[in-house]
């Protein structure tokens, strides 16, 4: 099943009503976490030196984190993500090769997010939808590639 399949023609009344959403309300971006919380999230590993140790000191520390794997990485690294799994940690998807995505056709970022949730779907062992898109870098039409692939878009509030 193609879950992100191509972005369709839309009515006029539609694309009005998707756009007065803005980019982020279309995409259904989630930035907030409970009050006194605070969300560790990572990305575009899973890297065997900076991962593991990251997995260490978050394994040290009882905390857990949101790890956003770029398909091809997770692809080369299975064995750290089984890791960061078995160690309580959600599992996120941020594309197949973390493209610049201002500069990426639609139809390639299409793709790059369909066979990026799917590699770390698959290494995974089950379906990811969390989704972090490369530079958190949205505009209106990959907002609606995101929305109609149905994934979970998690932004940030702080870039250290």
């Amino acid at each position: 099943m193609n879950v992100l399949a191509p972005v369709v023609h839309l009515t006029r009344r539609r694309a009005q009503e998707l756009r007065s959403k803005g980019t982020h309300g279309l995409a259904g971006v989630h930035r907030r976490v409970p009050a006194g919380s605070v969300a560790l999230t990572f990305d575009d590993g899973p890297h065997p030196s900076s991962t593991n140790a990251i997995l260490d000191v978050l394994a040290g520390l009882s905390a857990v984190a949101t790890f956003f794997c770029v398909g091809r990485n997770a692809s080369r690294h299975p064995g750290i993500v089984h890791r960061a799994v078995a160690e309580g940690h959600a599992i996120g998807s941020h594309s197949r090769t973390h493209p610049p995505a201002e500069q990426t056709s639609i139809r390639l970022l299409n793709r790059e997010y369909r066979d990026g949730k799917n590699l770390v779907s698959d290494v995974v062992g089950k379906e990811v939808s969390l989704f972090r898109p490369p530079y958190g870098y949205l505009r209106p039409a990959s907002a609606a590639v995101i929305r109609r692939g149905r994934l979970r878009t998690w932004l940030w509030t702080v870039d250290p």
